[in-house]
């Protein structure tokens, strides 16, 4: 048997024993039919075409050269419009600088292999995404997990640690956690991160747009954003398109322009984008926004209370993500599969996204959710929760 043929056995092993745990994936197009509580168009600019007319209207007055960017932001690649963007986001957060990259992960692995070296300490709960866990790893950067959101725990786990004058202690958690809905105590982080001289990272994803005052989030809505020293702002959830904006101050942006590979070796995000994600920030602050942001939090709010009320574990939620946890992986799967035959667009969400014996279906809250469609959705859900299968 020759090299590549042994080798796609033994990746096709590797699949057969995802399938029988009932743990494979496979791609499945979009049905835009279907009642949406899985896609994280929180805010509906999607859904409604709201950017589809700011990109018409882009389009109409664009006066660049060039709609691709021709390269890297450090050669051919960089305009105007990026810094003008850039400042804008910077000043609707209230943070001192941005630096743009081309999607979340990318922010995250990059900048954390910058800035982080194997003689530091990172102190991470053990619910952060895959892409703060991978530029750890990378980093070399000596890894010590913490309960999920379990401060005394974190404090216990700083207390072991052994840094020297030459490393650094970092914290890394997220605003809102995306399988849980749960929100860490923001206020205690810091206070700790100050006790034991830690910088701190969090990642703003699924709360840029849609929490805090007019939507820039939880940290600069608690005045928090200068104990920070990085947040990053992925804009692939509410504000619908893609990128993600690392905000700290003047010098870690800088640092970053000379260290983030993922930066420096990327060609520049297509200048279009970068006047779309431009209307996209002025549509944040506007007050159709801000309605929007109300429906969706009254909405969650009614949908964590009905589930309670019906009995369902919804873990600690407190967002517009409510997970429904089933803990067994067959019967997400089989209901899941139910709910989009009676035309909900749901999602079952698996380990390793989720802790063994987690397993839940994941309603994502957005403006163009209806009460009614909560309530048809958890009649089904109340119909489905005890059949076996």
């Amino acid at each position: 048997m020759n090299a590549k043929k042994k080798f796609t056995e033994s990746l096709k092993k590797e699949l057969e024993q995802r399938k029988s745990l009932n743990l494979f994936r496979t791609l499945k197009p979009l049905d835009t039919n279907q009642i949406d509580f899985s896609s994280n168009d929180y805010l509906g600019l999607n859904f409604d075409q709201k950017l589809n007319q700011f990109l018409e209207e882009i389009i109409h007055d664009y006066k660049e050269r060039t709609v691709g960017s021709t390269g890297s932001r450090l050669i051919s690649g960089h305009r105007t419009i990026y810094e003008v963007v850039e400042k804008q986001f910077s000043e609707y957060t209230h943070t001192e600088s941005a630096l743009l990259f081309h999607s979340g992960y990318v922010a995250n692995v990059s900048s954390i292999f910058a800035l982080l070296t194997p003689s530091d300490y990172a102190f991470v709960d053990r619910l952060c995404h895959a892409s703060i866990l991978d530029g750890i790893r990378i980093s070399g950067a000596k890894k010590v997990y913490f309960n999920h959101n379990d401060m005394n725990h974190l404090e216990e786990q700083i207390k072991k640690s052994n840094s020297s004058s030459k490393s650094f202690r970092w914290i890394f958690t997220e605003a809102v956690f995306s399988m849980d809905g749960d929100i860490p105590p923001l206020e205690q982080l810091v206070s700790i991160a100050k006790q034991y001289e830690c910088n701190l990272y969090i990642d703003e994803a699924h709360s840029i747009g849609i929490l805090g005052n007019r939507g820039i989030g939880l940290t600069a809505s608690k005045h928090l954003q200068n104990e920070f020293t990085v947040i990053t702002y992925p804009m692939g959830k509410a504000p619908g398109m893609m990128g993600c904006f690392v905000c700290g101050n003047s010098i870690l942006k800088d640092y970053l322009i000379n260290h983030a590979r993922g930066f420096i070796y990327s060609t520049a995000q297509p200048i279009i984008l970068i006047y779309l994600l431009k209307r996209i920030i002025e549509y944040l602050e506007s007050e159709e926004a801000e309605i929007r942001r109300k429906h969706v939090e009254e909405l969650s709010k009614y949908t964590r209370n009905a589930l309670k009320q019906n009995d369902f574990d919804i873990g600690l939620s407190e967002s517009h993500i409510i997970p429904i946890i089933l803990k067994e992986e067959e019967k997400v799967i089989q209901i899941s599969q139910k709910l989009r035959e009676k035309n909900f667009n749901v999602v079952g969400i698996r380990p390793p996204s989720v802790p063994k014996n987690t397993s839940r279906i994941r309603l994502n809250i957005h403006a163009h959710n209806t009460q009614e469609q909560i309530d048809r959705l958890i009649e089904e859900l109340l119909f489905l929760r005890d059949k076996t299968y």
